[in-house]
């Protein structure tokens, strides 16, 4: 356990420098003592590092559509490092295409891993009659326009970029889902 958090501790220094030089670093930068400020942020990684790896716990997806998704994108990810022997080495010269490999995780066979795809109505379904208060359910800043619709129509200029952008939608699609 200490050898991988060690390994996990190396890659995410290496990961870091090569996102604040926007290169891999050459081995002569490799070599240098670090600063007392970078000695301390590795410290506090060590840490991190060592107290997230020591949980046994199962790791829990996180809920909404990107859960999924994410947990599709590590093994993706763990599947080119495991199939690259330019990784095995110390350090490897050039960058490395990262490619999805398609047959992995069919996207037939996994729908989940496609979370934004077009409007479909014709794939939800709307049960029950509605007839529950909803601003009960309302907070915040959308509990007043729920309640009062005047309070819309205030008569000052409106920023169309703040709203919802429907150029890349179906009207056929958006005209079912209003009915529906």
């Amino acid at each position: 356990m200490r050898l991988c958090r060690s390994r996990v501790l190396h890659v995410t220094v290496f990961a870091l420098n090569v996102l604040y030089l926007g290169r891999f670093p050459t081995l002569d930068e490799l070599s240098r003592r670090p600063t007392a400020l970078q000695s301390a942020v590795v410290s506090r990684l060590r840490s991190l590092i060592a107290v997230c790896g020591s949980s046994q716990e199962p790791f829990a997806i996180a809920p909404g559509r990107s859960g999924p998704q994410l947990g599709a994108d590590l093994l993706q990810l763990e599947n080119f490092m495991g199939g690259c022997e330019e990784l095995r080495g110390n350090y490897f010269d050039g960058v490395l295409p990262f490619k999805d490999d398609p047959d992995l995780l069919p996207k037939d066979e996994y729908p989940q891993l496609v979370p934004y795809r077009t409007l479909d109505a014709s794939r939800l379904r709307l049960v029950g009659r509605g007839l529950w208060q909803m601003e009960d359910f309302i907070d915040s800043s959308l509990w007043l326009p729920f309640v009062e619709l005047a309070i819309l129509q205030h008569g000052l200029p409106i920023d169309a970029s703040c709203g919802p952008n429907f150029s890349y939608e179906s009207r056929e699609e958006c005209l079912k889902l209003a009915k529906l």
